[in-house]
């Protein structure tokens, strides 16, 4: 299991402004008892943000907490600089290099949180660059903290108090100028959970080598991408996430990877890599190879008859069997993703105009070929024998792909 927390910021009027989103430790919930800083943030870019996003105010600002050694790997790029704030830990020492890389992502457009600020003359290179400084009501005796509120109102940067626990000092606040407040005083982190859908590491290593070839093709690298059903789902939670503030549906994965982009999804399989550990099962295995099978055979099929909506049949395949795996309800497992209604009622409620597709696949791996055959007429597919060809070429791939794993690797890793 995933678990997260969120606290809402507000404005001094009175307005949610955003969350900080938190990492949680399974053993320790109501605290944050985190062991690997770096885990603990590629969690939240990877999962965390689109866990949140299902319960996040359309326009509210997401700060996520940003240590020492994942600032310089690029990996905050992966997300959007639309809604998502970066903060800069207290723990983040102000070397030269760290400053660059701030000023960098400052113009990529990403606005920039200061954690913990009492006025360190050491953080002085962070505080001329940051757009919100964060002061800690708690950090500080009352005459100290307003020489640091003084001092920032001289700045022009935006001030956000933490750590407020009454209404006095919520109005302490406002009157020496924060224009933001945070803390127990207004809500107690929230704490969320998900189950994790985790991908293997041998797709996940396959496509980020791919992605840093230099020599990344759109087509093989969607075929990639769909040979594991978890990590199509995740990258589909993802691009629908306020890390990206999209206004329209993204249902494909072929939608999902032009969204995106080639360099951000690269950075985003790279905070994957930390944030997971590798675990994989011979069921698990199993019920991959039905269901990209039943992905490639669905999409083929469709194609076949030049049914326009081939693509959303092979993410109807590709998900089937991600209940079984995970021994979730699908209403449950896809209660946060972004899907089509066709996607979502053919696997939750077994019905709508994609399910006679699914139901149809169904019967031919139960063997009853005569209900298969009606179904398939109705869908307009009239000869069988070029659904058996389609079954057996899709069966085919995906039966090799998991049966040639190593020879395949030695293929692929040496080219």
């Amino acid at each position: 299991m995933l678990f997260f927390a969120r606290q809402p910021i507000f404005t001094a009027r009175g307005n949610l402004y955003g969350y900080e989103l938190l990492f949680r430790d399974q053993f320790n919930l109501t605290a944050a008892n985190i062991r690997n800083q770096s885990q603990a943030t590629s969690e939240i870019i990877v999962d965390g943000i689109a866990f949140a996003s299902s319960h996040t105010a359309p326009h509210a600002k997401v700060f996520i907490n940003i240590p020492d050694d994942l600032l310089r790997t690029g990996i905050p790029e992966s997300i959007s600089p639309g809604r998502c704030v970066l903060e800069i830990l207290e723990t983040v020492p102000c070397t030269r290099e760290n400053v660059e890389v701030l000023r960098h992502l400052k113009s990529q457009g990403y606005t920039l949180a200061l954690d913990d600020y009492t006025g360190q003359p050491d953080m002085e290179g962070f505080v001329e660059i940051a757009d919100i400084v964060k002061v800690d009501l708690r950090s500080a005796s009352a005459e100290q903290l307003s020489q640091v509120s003084r001092a920032l109102r001289h700045r022009g940067v935006t001030m956000l108090a933490e750590k407020v626990e009454s209404s006095e000092e919520a109005h302490w606040a406002r009157e020496n100028g924060y224009e933001l407040l945070q803390g127990f005083y207004f809500q107690r982190p929230e704490l969320i959970s998900a189950k994790r859908l985790a991908p293997d590491a041998h797709t996940k290593l396959r496509v980020l080598c791919y992605l840093m070839s230099g020599n990344v093709k759109l087509q093989k690298l969607q075929m990639l991408l769909s040979h594991s059903p978890q990590l199509a789902l995740r990258l589909l939670n993802f691009a629908n996430s306020v890390a990206f503030s999209v206004t329209t549906r993204i249902d494909s994965i072929k939608q999902a990877i032009a969204f995106i982009g080639l360099d951000r999804l690269c950075r985003w399989l790279a905070a994957m890599l930390i944030a997971d550990q590798f675990h994989t099962s011979d069921t698990a295995r199993e019920l991959t190879t039905i269901c990209i099978f039943r992905a490639h055979f669905l999409r083929n099929t469709a194609a076949f008859i030049g049914r326009p909506y081939a693509e959303q049949l092979f993410a109807l395949g590709l998900f089937s069997t991600l209940d079984a795996m995970y021994h979730m309800s699908f209403e449950d497992l896809l209660a946060r993703t972004s899907l089509s209604e066709d996607v979502r009622n053919a696997l939750t409620r077994k019905e709508g105009c994609f399910y006679p597709w699914l139901n149809a696949v169904l019967c031919l791996e139960a063997g009853n070929v005569d209900e298969a055959r009606r179904i398939f007429g109705g869908l307009g597919v009239q000869h069988m024998g070029d659904v058996v060809k389609i079954y057996r070429a899709a069966m085919t791939l995906a039966t090799n792909l998991h049966l040639d794993d190593k020879a395949d690797d030695a293929h692929y890793f040496s080219n």
